[in-house]
């Protein structure tokens, strides 16, 4: 998949399942920082970054305030699976 959306990196995926699975004691989606996702994922701080920027342009998180980020519906449909490639093509 990664391969056929020139945008993707496969470290977006380690960071859109983290994102889903931080959640605040009522259940939303947490707000979370690259270094959060850094310190809990593969992906390095810097590397988290620049990809939480990428995908905010992707729709598939948003920026709640300089440089925290929360996961957004159409990222989580992401990480359930419900997008195919020509959804991803199109962000």
């Amino acid at each position: 998949m990664y391969r056929d959306v020139p945008w993707l990196q496969p470290s977006d995926r380690y960071i859109l399942e983290f994102m889903a699975s931080a959640r605040t004691a009522r259940g939303d989606p947490a707000e979370v920082t690259p270094k959060v996702i850094g310190r809990n994922t593969t992906v390095s701080r810097k590397h988290a970054g620049a990809r939480c920027r990428e995908l905010t342009k992707r729709g598939l998180v948003e920026r709640v305030d300089r440089g925290v980020y929360q996961l957004t519906d159409l990222g989580q449909e992401f990480v359930d699976g419900e997008l195919d490639v020509d959804d991803l093509r199109d962000l």
